[in-house]
C-alpha cells in the first residue's frame, strides 16, 4: 500500500543520506543494502547513526522497523559487469 511504500522510501533515504555522510558507497540493494566504506570506523559510525535514525523514523511514523548491520573488514574486489552479463542475469518482466 502507499503508506508502506512511503515508509520504505523514507528508510532508504535515511540509509543513503547516512552512507553519503560517512563516505559510504551503495553497492547493491537486492534484499537489503550492501555498502562499502574505505575505513572500518566509517562503517561503525554509519551503523550507529543508522540505528539512531531508525529509532527516530519509528517514533515519527509510529512504527517498529528494525534492521541489523554487519561489518566485514578485509580486502574487497570491485568490478563492473558488462552490459552483456547484466542482460544474461536479468529476469524477464512478467
Amino acid at each position: 500500500d502507499r503508506e508502506a511504500a512511503e515508509l520504505i522510501r523514507k528508510h532508504d533515504r535515511l540509509a543513503r543520506t547516512l552512507a553519503d555522510r560517512h563516505g559510504g558507497r551503495e553497492i547493491d540493494k537486492t534484499d537489503g543494502f550492501l555498502m562499502m566504506f574505505e575505513r572500518p570506523i566509517q562503517a561503525v559510525a554509519f551503523a550507529l547513526d543508522y540505528q539512531r535514525g531508525l529509532r527516530q523514523l519509528n517514533a515519527a511514523e509510529q512504527t517498529a522497523l528494525s534492521a541489523r548491520v554487519g561489518i566485514h573488514v578485509g580486502d574487497v574486489v570491485v568490478w563492473d559487469n558488462s552490459s552483456e552479463d547484466v542482460a544474461k542475469g536479468a529476469k524477464p518482466v512478467e
